[in-house]
């Protein structure tokens, strides 16, 4: 199974599926941003932490969509991060069956052009948010995961305790994925509110749509004064560059040329 595995990655390498780490325009060893220095100048050190537990919330019921791909683009980003990687890590991705039924499930070619080889995420449904809460804490404690993806409806305060802990101590990255009118989470590094935008023109064909859109808030964040103002910006990912940048109107457009360059 390793030797398959391991002729799957080389031929994911040689296929393109994945951009080569040194394309990205940022030193691997740099940590976890964005991509976008507007907003990756509010974080500390202008960086995510990895070692912490991340909220992403729908802005709306409709807006979950949105909030799902925002969380499988930041684990992208994440992922290409991580030095001495050839390859992603693997991704463990976690929801109860009925959030599944839902949204519907993971599609392997939309993965790989986001940058993720589906034969590095493992998809784990359970029967109770409780399980699924456990799962995430378990993948966070078993050093086999490199990003570990949540979705349920609310957390409370123990269990997303336990949860940050569990990032914490084993220096693993945890986003969570929340319904948009739940309690905040408690104890987490930051949270971001999600909402989809119209896509961007596409260069070539004007009947087709073009790079994805968000409306991203970026609601809290530990480590930056409590009397700081959410920063609120349109943000758009650059399959390219492999990285988020905030839209031409709300941006230095020489900056945003020389990003996607």
């Amino acid at each position: 199974l390793e030797a398959i595995e391991g002729r799957q990655r080389a031929s994911a390498i040689a296929s393109g599926i994945r951009p080569e780490r040194d394309a990205l325009g940022d030193d691997p060893d740099s940590g976890w941003t964005l991509g976008a220095p507007e907003i990756d100048d509010r974080l500390p050190d202008r960086r995510l932490d990895t070692a912490s537990l991340n909220e992403i919330k729908p802005e709306t019921y409709g807006d979950g969509p949105a909030a799902l791909t925002f969380a499988l683009l930041l684990a992208a980003r994440h992922l290409s991060s991580v030095p001495g990687l050839p390859m992603p890590g693997l991704m463990v991705w976690c929801w109860p069956t009925r959030a599944a039924r839902e949204a519907g499930g993971l599609y392997g070619p939309g993965l790989a052009t986001l940058g993720l080889d589906p034969a590095q995420v493992l998809l784990v449904e359970t029967a109770t948010v409780a399980e699924t809460l456990w799962v995430m804490e378990e993948s966070l404690g078993s050093g086999a995961a490199a990003i570990v993806v949540g979705c349920v409806d609310a957390v409370a305060l123990t269990p997303a305790r336990r949860l940050a802990l569990a990032a914490q101590a084993h220096r693993t990255p945890c986003l969570l994925v929340t319904a948009a009118r739940s309690v905040v989470t408690p104890a987490t590094f930051a949270r971001w509110r999600i909402a989809g935008c119209p896509s961007a023109s596409h260069p070539f064909d004007s009947a087709a749509p073009g790079a994805p859109r968000f409306s991203m808030t970026l609601e809290r964040c530990r480590g930056t004064a409590a009397d700081v103002a959410p920063l609120f910006r349109t943000v758009e990912w650059t399959h390219e560059a492999h990285r988020f940048g905030v839209v031409a109107g709300m941006a230095d457009r020489a900056l945003e040329t020389a990003l996607r360059a």
